[in-house]
Formats: structure tokens, C-alpha cells, sequence
């Protein structure tokens, strides 16, 4: 009996000491991002004897665009305090005749504000907020992503959106959408940064998977953790300056 109490005495011990040296341990480095969509549901359309030829070819398109659009390599740079979220080897997608240019993120986690320069259409913008507060629901589940052990938390999210569509008397009506996103994450407690791709973060460890209804996610593939050369952050600073809201109000989204 004696030496149970003893032993879990220790271990608690060690527990503290693990958390001590963590707070004052700085951490800084980059993580690499895949983006892979699910095209299941592509795929078994596209399979399916029933599917006309018209049909199976507009299918196949749509499957490419989603697939140049999701499947991108992304780099999170980070130090204990700030980060900077971009995609590498950035492509320039033009679909229905709006140009779209992937946008970079920066965050100051001490305090709690973000900077994203979005080129969007031909015009650029800085938008500057305070970060975003999630209500994560923590799971008991883990798994291993490459060396690190991971812990599992689930969010969910509604965006609510307008889009425009012909009256089919030359004018537009505005239809609104309601879609509600299941966003689920695995973190490693072993890197105790709150940070991960792009907005996200608020959970006692860095994100390094991100799943978005189970259609696309993004896995970490690489990460480098205190490199020799320190790492330098820097907020991107050309742009329109606008806040969260204005912006999303100029491209149509109500969040």
C-alpha cells in the first residue's frame, strides 16, 4: 500500500516538473502542411454505371478544381508567441472569372490579435482583428503522427453565406446558406505551443492534423523544432486595413 502511494506520489511529481520545464522551455520552428480532399463521393459518381457521359465529364472537372483548389502544401513558421501561415509555391487559380491568390496569416498569441493579408479579386486587403475563441470539445482519443503522440478535439461551427444567382430577368436574387462545419483536430501536447494552420489554436498543444467534414484536411508531413538559425516573424504590412467583420460583410460572409 505504502509503496502504491509512493509511486503515484512520484509520478504526479514528475508530471509538475515535465510542466514546469515546458513553461520555461521557448519553442520555435515550422511545421509543413498537406492539403488531401476526400473524392469518394466524386469517385463513385463517377463510377457509377448509371452516370451519363455529359454528367461524368463535368463530375471529372469539378473533381480537378476542387483538387487544385484543396491540395496545396502550407508552412505554419512559429515561435513561442507569434507564427505566420502561408502556402508555399503559391499558384494563381482563376475559376468562373474571380482570381484567387492564397492568402497569409499572422497571429500574435500574446496578444491575441492577427494580421491576414488576402489578395482577393485583384484587391488587397490587411485585415486586423483580435483571434478568433473556440469552444473545443476535448476527446479521449489518441493517435501518433509521426513521432509525437496526438490527442483529438472536435469543434463545430455554422457559416452563414450569401450568394447570387440570375432572376433569369437580367437582375440577381440573394440566396442565403446556412452550412454547418465539423471541424476535428489532433494536437500534441509535446509541442505546448496554442497555435496550428492558419486562425486556429486554443488547445494546450500544437495542431497538427486539421479535418474539415471529413472532405478535406490538412496533415502535417514535416516539422523542425528549435532550428539552429532562430526564427524570424515578420506581420505582412501592404494592403487595405479593414477589421474581420468588414471584410467579411465586402466578400458576402455573415459568420
Amino acid at each position: 500500500m505504502k509503496s502504491s502511494i509512493k509511486l503515484i506520489c512520484l509520478t504526479f511529481l514528475a508530471v509538475i516538473l515535465t510542466q514546469k520545464n515546458y513553461a520555461f522551455q521557448s519553442f520555435e520552428g515550422q511545421v509543413v502542411y498537406e492539403g488531401i480532399y476526400n473524392s469518394k463521393k466524386y469517385d463513385d459518381a463517377i463510377n457509377d454505371p448509371k452516370t451519363s457521359l455529359e454528367r461524368r465529364e463535368l463530375l471529372q472537372n469539378a473533381l480537378i478544381s476542387f483538387k487544385n483548389l484543396y491540395e496545396r502544401t502550407y508552412q505554419l513558421i512559429f515561435t513561442t508567441n507569434e507564427s505566420i501561415y502561408k502556402e508555399l509555391n503559391t499558384l494563381k487559380l482563376k475559376e468562373n472569372n474571380v482570381q484567387y491568390i492564397t492568402d497569409i496569416y499572422y497571429k500574435n498569441l500574446q496578444e491575441g490579435s492577427f494580421i491576414n493579408k488576402i489578395d482577393f479579386d485583384g484587391a488587397q486587403f490587411l485585415v486586423k482583428d483580435s483571434m478568433q475563441t473556440f469552444e473545443w470539445s476535448l476527446a479521449p482519443d489518441i493517435k501518433k503522427i509521426g513521432n509525437y503522440i496526438c490527442n483529438k478535439a472536435t469543434l463545430f461551427d455554422i457559416y452563414v453565406y450569401d450568394d447570387k444567382m440570375p432572376d433569369g430577368e437580367g437582375g440577381f436574387n440573394t440566396i442565403t446558406h446556412r452550412d454547418t462545419i465539423k471541424t476535428t483536430v489532433w494536437y500534441t501536447p509535446k509541442i505546448p505551443i496554442s497555435n496550428g494552420p492558419r486562425n486556429y489554436g486554443g488547445l494546450p498543444g500544437l495542431i497538427l492534423e486539421i479535418e474539415f467534414n471529413k472532405e478535406f484536411k490538412l496533415v502535417c508531413t514535416e516539422i523542425v523544432l528549435n532550428p539552429v538559425k532562430p526564427v524570424k516573424i515578420k506581420p505582412p504590412k501592404s494592403g487595405k486595413a479593414i477589421s474581420l467583420e468588414e471584410y467579411e460583410k465586402a466578400v458576402g460572409l455573415k459568420r
